[in-house]
């Protein structure tokens, strides 16, 4: 007979480089329910506060196929996984959670769930033993996967895009808390979850959020949406509200789209349009308020990033010399970014490159001798 778990059990976790784009599959070891925030807490500084958890779509039954994302047949779809951190939950899919909101982070006994580590030891992908306890334990019910609740109370909204058979296709997710953040953290935010078909973020510092916390709220929030899509040009897309809380129970919200200077309120509406690119990092903004926002939006910076049949060619407009150039695969399922290509010490205006055209949308960041950095998404 198997002697049930109880007191430390430590597991080792590791990190992979350049980008750490694979995940830790680890899973609650107790005879027990267990709080992920707990989790969190205890293993600060070795693990990021968010779990990727699979949540099984009752609409798809995760039948093995060659279909679905990964290296194997027995591989599962991305709509089946929960992101959860202790301030928000995103549903990739709208039927694998219960209908009442959040998650409380309750995993039942022998739930897996995907971590990544924080940082890398220098001469070895082993970063260190994850700890599990009896704090973490709970008296809360175990017989369902990622229990559902709210948790943080505050003001919270969830934004899908949806297609034109009301079926929604990705879900972003923000919360204006007190003592947050309006720039990235790696203990507020998360990275978007990528997937082959359409991804919808948020963006801040040039990063792609799937959970943006942000500072508590004002009327003149101004968030930038980005969506990638391998939808044909054309394609008709909407942007609804899934769920608010707080003060966007009684508040209008609106889609700026600047392709036609429009505002477009989703409080009570869907916001249909057209795709017009792979890549629609600069078309869409999140306000409160019909204020001006012209002014307000990053500007392009002057580096250009020409793609000729797989050739890549990165040119520094303004005669700055190019540092670096790092390359990520943006659009096959990971975690992060699939790190293709590193060339460090350019030390010219021009450089080209050739990438293999099996890489659909590409993450290209420059690097200049002046310092700055500028991201830019191409179609390969």
């Amino acid at each position: 007979m198997i002697k049930p778990n109880n007191g430390i059990v430590t597991v080792p976790v590791y990190h992979n480089e350049p980008s750490n784009s694979f995940a830790n599959l680890i899973g609650n070891p107790y005879p027990s329910a267990i709080d992920l925030d707990r989790l969190f807490e205890v293993n600060a500084g070795l693990i990021n506060p968010v779990a990727y958890i699979w949540g099984r779509s009752l609409s798809n039954n995760d039948t093995p196929s060659s279909n679905n994302p990964g290296p194997y047949v027995l591989s599962y779809s991305v709509d089946s996984f929960l992101i959860y951190n202790p301030f928000l939950t995103i549903n990739l899919n709208p039927f694998n959670v219960q209908p009442d909101g959040t998650s409380v982070g309750t995993l039942a006994s022998c739930q897996s769930f995907f971590v990544q580590t924080v940082t890398n030891n220098p001469d070895s992908d082993y970063s260190g033993n994850l700890i599990f306890n009896n704090s973490m334990r709970t008296k809360a019910e175990n017989n369902t996967f990622a229990r559902q609740s709210e948790n943080v109370k505050g003001d919270k909204l969830w934004l899908n895009v949806i297609n034109n058979k009301e079926e929604k296709v990705s879900q972003t997710g923000f919360a204006f808390l007190e003592n947050a953040s309006d720039d990235f953290s790696s203990k507020e935010d998360v990275k978007t979850f990528r997937n082959n078909k359409t991804t919808f973020y948020s963006i801040i510092d040039n990063l792609d959020l799937v959970i943006n916390v942000q500072s508590p709220f004002k009327n003149s929030k101004i968030i930038t949406l980005g969506i990638t899509t391998s939808a044909a040009i054309g394609t008709e897309l909407s942007i609804i509200i899934d769920k608010k809380q707080g003060v966007f129970n009684n508040h209008e919200i609106y889609i700026y789209d600047m392709l036609n200077n429009s505002y477009n309120e989703i409080s009570n509406n869907n916001f249909t349009f057209k795709v017009t690119s792979a890549v629609m990092d600069n078309r869409f903004i999140l306000v409160f308020d019909k204020i001006e926002i012209k002014n307000q939006v990053a500007t392009i910076s002057e580096v250009n990033v020409i793609n000729d049949k797989n050739n890549i060619t990165v040119k520094s407009e303004n005669g700055i010399k190019i540092k670096s150039i790092e390359v990520f695969d943006i659009y096959n399922f990971s975690i992060n970014e699939l790190h293709l290509l590193s060339l460090k010490e350019v030390n010219t205006t021009q450089e080209s490159f050739t990438i293999n055209e099996k890489y659909k949308l590409l993450l290209v960041v420059t690097k200049l001798d002046d310092g700055s950095i500028i991201y830019k998404k191409i179609t390969n």
